[in-house]
C-alpha cells in the first residue's frame, strides 16, 4: 500500500483528523488522467480528464496508486503523475476527487485545496 492510499485509509478511519491530515497530501504522488502536449516543449500544455458524478457536478479524478487507477479506469486512458502540490496549484479552482467510488475516496473542494495550500 503507498503512503498516499495510507493516509487516505486513516483520513477515512478518523474523520474528525482530517483537517490535520490533509496537508500530507502535498508531499505524496498523485495519479491524474490526461497528458501533457508537448508539441512545444517550452510552453507544453497539461490537459486533465474532468469527469461528471450523478447529480452533474464536474471534478478531476485522481489516484492514489496504479492499482486504484487501473481499477477505475481503461488500460489505454493516458495518466500522468504528480506531486499533491504541483497539481492542486494547478487546479486549485476545481473540485477533486481522490480514488473515485474506491474505498479510499476523498473528496477535496476549492476550499479544501486552499486551505491545504496555505496552511
Amino acid at each position: 500500500m503507498g503512503v498516499l492510499t495510507e493516509l487516505l485509509v486513516e483520513i477515512a478511519e478518523l474523520p474528525a483528523e482530517r483537517e490535520k491530515l490533509l496537508p500530507h497530501l502535498l508531499t505524496a504522488e498523485v495519479y491524474c488522467l490526461g497528458e501533457v502536449d508537448d508539441a512545444d516543449a517550452e510552453h507544453a500544455d497539461m490537459h486533465l480528464l474532468e469527469w461528471e458524478d450523478p447529480r452533474g457536478h464536474r471534478f478531476i479524478p485522481c489516484f492514489s496508486s496504479m492499482d486504484a487507477l487501473s481499477e477505475s479506469v481503461e488500460e489505454d486512458t493516458p495518466y500522468l503523475v504528480l506531486m499533491g502540490r504541483d497539481l492542486f496549484e494547478l487546479i486549485s479552482s476545481e473540485m477533486v476527487i481522490i480514488d473515485p467510488e474506491l474505498e479510499t475516496e476523498c473528496v477535496l473542494s476549492p476550499d479544501d485545496l486552499h486551505k491545504i495550500l496555505n496552511g
